[in-house]
């Protein structure tokens, strides 16, 4: 019966810890889909700076794929929060439901990792938020580029490649023989 309890109480912490880190993001991500990616920003491989589309038809449109990513972090982040929320309920159909969402939320939420690394570290990515600017660059010289998209995908990356390692080295010193013991009992 210990067993038991201990087991669910458990997954109340993972569900609410899950529900708080998956809110954060979402929260985040909200912000920057209502506030952020207004102006338009068109861009090609071959140039460094924003081109017009009347004169460059073939031009990527930047804005487009920067506003895809924030919409999908923010409804990704969003199902994640309220999926965790299933390890708090009694073991049934909607607990195992919500586990598996929440699964398949968390891979999603993965998939946008990696969407803001491609959107933001590609030439395109690069040219529209700003980074072959000239140092002390005018407000005339920043017209049609999205540097705060930019800096909000970066912020983003760097964020998780800190919180996560992060997040890890805690639990390994606090459960380090629970989670050594798993590492060691995993099939290789």
């Amino acid at each position: 019966m210990a067993d038991a309890f201990t087991q669910n109480k458990r997954r109340g912490g993972k569900g609410v810890s899950y529900c708080i880190i998956n809110t954060i993001f979402a929260v985040f991500f909200g912000l920057a889909l209502f506030t952020l990616g207004k102006g338009s920003c068109y861009t090609t491989r071959n140039s460094n700076t924003p081109v017009a589309v009347a004169v460059v038809p073939e031009a990527n449109d930047v804005k487009a794929w920067f506003n895809l990513t924030i919409l999908l972090g923010f409804i990704f982040y969003s199902v994640a929060a309220v999926a965790s929320l299933g390890y708090l309920m009694k073991a049934g159909f909607l607990n195992t439901f919500s586990g598996y969402l929440e699964k398949l939320a968390r891979i999603l939420t993965y998939f946008v990792f990696i969407a803001v690394h491609v959107m933001r570290l590609s030439h395109t990515g690069k040219v529209c938020s700003g980074d072959y600017l000239p140092p002390g660059a005018s407000d005339e010289d920043v017209e049609g580029y999205m540097i705060a998209t930019g800096s909000f995908f970066m912020t983003y990356i760097i964020t998780g490649w800190i919180m996560v390692p992060a997040m890890l080295i805690i639990m390994v010193c606090l459960k380090g023989e629970a989670w050594a013991a798993l590492a060691l009992d995993a099939p290789k």
